[in-house]
């Protein structure tokens, strides 16, 4: 792509951010690199270091918006009739279609890991409470402590989780002959009794 000039600073970071999901999308993140993204949209990897500190902060803003698209998509089919049982189906559902409708942003989530010398910003941490915050709120109704609630949040959301990925890296028949969303609807009615029987 021919070089580009004239965008502003807060542009070339929407470009760079656009352009970096569309690499993942297409390569996955083995071959991911700032040069590959200056190169998508027409710029220096100079001019990419002075937008972001380093490939970590580029990283670390592509995975936050799949963070919060994940989050928003959840809670979009959370409709407001659902309770109990229905309220953990749809969230762990949604997680599942999410994750295979987005696989491969949803995967650089898990795969990717900051430098050594680096560490998860406030605002990153903040992203990923957010999203916590949608599975810990279907647990509010029940005589559950806060810290049970969140208990049990992340213990339904890696279940869910680790399904997820047995399925969608092809290796959930080497575990099961049942589909992901069979194990699914089976964990959250198993859990969802366990919890109410407390």
């Amino acid at each position: 792509m021919a070089r580009r000039t004239g965008l502003t600073r807060p542009e070339i970071q929407s470009s760079a951010l656009a352009a970096g999901r569309k690499l993942i999308v297409k390569n996955g993140l083995k071959t991911f690199s700032m040069r590959q993204v200056a190169s998508e949209i027409g710029y220096t990897v100079g001019t990419l270091y002075n937008v972001f500190k380093n490939q970590d902060d580029l990283l670390l803003q592509i995975n936050a918006r799949t963070l919060i698209d994940m989050r928003d998509f959840i809670q979009a089919r959370l409709y407001k009739d659902l309770k109990g049982r229905e309220i953990l189906h749809s969230i762990a559902t949604s997680y599942y279609v999410f994750a295979y409708e987005n696989y491969a942003v949803w995967s650089t989530l898990f795969e990717y890991s900051l430098s050594e010398e680096n560490v998860l910003p406030q605002w990153y941490v903040e992203k990923i409470r957010e999203l916590a915050e949608v599975s810990e709120q279907a647990f509010s109704n029940m005589s559950l402590s806060k810290t049970d609630i969140k208990i049990a949040s992340r213990t339904l959301w890696s279940s869910v989780h680790g399904i997820c990925a047995l399925a969608l890296s092809g290796k959930l028949q080497l575990t099961a002959s049942d589909s992901a969303e069979v194990l699914i609807d089976d964990l959250i009615d198993k859990y969802f009794k366990a919890l109410v029987s407390k």
